[in-house]
């Protein structure tokens, strides 16, 4: 039965046949309404969204502790829809390979000398801090409905001291490898990335350990973006 299956199994990867030119057309166009238009177009509305709730809660009346963390909050989810935005352009609409030679290629070789040390770890920083800012107002609110003399003798300096310092801290800390994930290669003779005409974005060494991908990449964090947070 064992090699029967086994043999079943093969056939199938043999008589798999090779996606055709209209199906990758196909996929292609998919991944630009998808990955590109729908993207942008969502995360649009959440910027939208994000500054609106902060201009309310922003007024006086407005004014309380649990407010100001919900403005944090919204401050860290509009900026990380802002560099969703970033990277939905460089993924979808840029070319993979940066030439200097014209405008757009020094846009989008500028894109790639901030992708690796900033627009990419502060892209998962921000998710980070969006996620355990949900869980410090979570904090806040039990606090105000279990403690509620607790809650009315803090300090003026709580919010930042022991919400959002805190949360930044602990983002930061976290996504530290992500600042040697991936590096700017340059296709000439040059080697420097800021001098190079033709560049591209490149995994590290580190990216490609498999203990690095196993465990860091997918166990802990998963484990502490997904699972403690629940």
């Amino acid at each position: 039965m064992g090699s029967e299956a086994n043999s079943s199994e093969v056939e199938l990867v043999v008589n798999c046949s090779e996606g055709t030119e209209d199906d990758y057309v196909l996929l292609g166009n998919i991944d630009v309404l998808v990955g590109g238009y729908g993207t942008i177009g969502l995360a649009t509305l959440g910027v939208c969204a994000n500054i609106l709730a902060i201009s309310v809660f922003s007024k006086k009346n407005f004014k309380s502790n649990f407010n100001n963390l919900l403005i944090a909050l919204a401050v860290f989810d509009l900026l990380f829809l802002l560099v969703c935005i970033t990277e939905s352009v460089r993924r979808t609409f840029e070319d993979p390979v940066a030439n200097s030679d014209s405008f757009s290629g020094c846009a989008t070789q500028l894109h790639h000398l901030l992708f690796p040390y900033f627009l990419y770890p502060l892209h998962n920083i921000l998710l980070t801090c969006s996620i355990f800012m949900t869980i410090s107002i979570s904090i806040e609110r039990y606090l105000a409905i279990f403690h509620p003399l607790v809650y009315r003798n803090r300090s003026y300096s709580w919010n930042l001291s022991c919400h959002i310092l805190p949360v930044l801290a602990l983002s930061v800390i976290i996504n530290i490898p992500k600042f040697f994930e991936s590096v700017v290669m340059c296709l000439d003779l040059d080697e420097n990335p800021e001098t190079c005409e033709s560049s591209y974005i490149g995994l590290t060494e580190l990216r490609y350990t498999r203990n690095y991908a196993v465990y860091y990449q997918n166990w802990f964090r998963f484990m502490v973006l997904g699972l403690v947070p629940m």
